[in-house]
């Protein structure tokens, strides 16, 4: 399943007041955070917002200070006004916002998609969304903004960028690259997600140890299989083996491959770390008697082979009753690793 590409409007910014706690935006930098979403913005986007939050913060500062100076009066407000500044909160607004930016891995689109003044401007005098009647010069940013989104999807191949915005003017625009939502809805919807994502990652946690102990035992069975390793020697027959280890590790990363109903099907990614002793009658040095069929002059020798290999298993997850993650699909051949001599480089 992919991950929506999302765009956050201005106007949702100042609707949520910014990154007040437990608000929507933080909600959805925990999404990003956490994976589940990948955040666009645009250089003319974070400008604005970090504008019209300085704005505010400006603006309310002025209106404590200058209006309810009375408020010095008490005790546990006292130290705020001897110790902040307009200057210091400007500064956290800064630290705040870069904040927010790195822990959303937020991917800031530039200028270079925001190449086709002309078309913006024949919107412009015709009054076309995102241009309004009355205010169309305040849209400008909207327009440009817009059009870096709709470039950045056909430039880079995607197919499309979910916008979340609260501007009834950006929402009535009409894009095939742009898929212009409720914010409200998409964050409900996509928070019910991550409950059922988390429900997968802790179950992944629990499960790992059993899963991977049943795939090691398959895999060991496997790996005496003397036939494995038949051309990797100079010798006649097959050699003797002995299993010296045989580890399976599994990460917590997995990809959902397609759901039904409340059961998913979920690629879990592994690796199998193997050494093998071959036992074997080594040939390099000996010499064959045509006439009795039999070699002489061969010695017995021990190699350990090492390998490591990466592969993957499908599980199901079913989202009610038990968490316990089912295997569907799992190919032992693909654990098994091509293994190299002691000579060779390590894997």
């Amino acid at each position: 399943m992919n991950k929506d590409i999302v765009f956050v409007d201005t106007s949702i910014y100042i609707a949520e007041k910014y990154f007040a706690p437990n608000n929507r935006i933080l909600a959805l930098r925990n999404l990003a955070g956490s994976g589940i979403i990948n955040v666009v913005s645009t250089i003319i986007t974070d400008k604005e917002v970090l504008k019209h939050f300085k704005d505010d913060v400006t603006a309310a500062w002025n209106d404590v200070t200058n209006n309810h100076r009375s408020l010095i009066c008490f005790d546990t407000v006292r130290p705020f006004f001897k110790k902040s500044t307009k200057k210091d909160l400007l500064k956290m607004c800064d630290a705040i916002f870069n904040d927010f930016q790195q822990k959303a891995q937020v991917y800031s689109i530039g200028f270079k998609y925001c190449s086709d003044v002309e078309t913006i401007f024949q919107k412009y005098f015709k009054g076309e969304k995102p241009f309004n009647e009355g205010k169309k010069k305040h849209e400008f940013p909207d327009a440009f903004v817009l059009q870096m989104l709709e470039q950045y999807c056909q430039r880079n191949g995607l197919k499309n960028i979910v916008v979340l915005s609260a501007d009834k003017d950006m929402t009535s625009y009409a894009s095939p690259y742009l898929i212009i939502t409720d914010y409200k809805k998409y964050l409900t919807d996509k928070q019910a997600e991550a409950k059922t994502l988390e429900k997968i990652r802790k179950s992944i946690h629990d499960e790992r140890d059993r899963i991977c102990k049943e795939i090691q035992e398959k895999l060991e069975t496997e790996l005496y299989d003397r036939w494995l390793y038949s051309n990797l020697f100079n010798t006649e027959g097959l050699p003797d083996v002995e299993v010296k280890e045989c580890r399976v590790h599994m990460g917590d990363d997995f990809s959902i491959i397609s759901r039904n109903q409340d059961n998913y099907l979920i690629e879990l990614q592994l690796i199998s770390h193997c050494e093998v002793k071959c036992s074997y009658v080594n040939l390099d040095y000996a010499t064959y008697d045509r006439e009795d069929g039999t070699w002489y002059g061969g010695e017995w020798e021990d190699e350990v082979l090492k390998g490591e290999e990466r592969f993957s298993i499908i599980v199901s997850f079913e989202d009610c009753g038990g968490t316990e993650l089912t295997v569907e699909s799992l190919d032992i051949s693909e654990a098994i690793p091509s293994f190299q001599h002691s000579w060779d480089n390590d894997y």
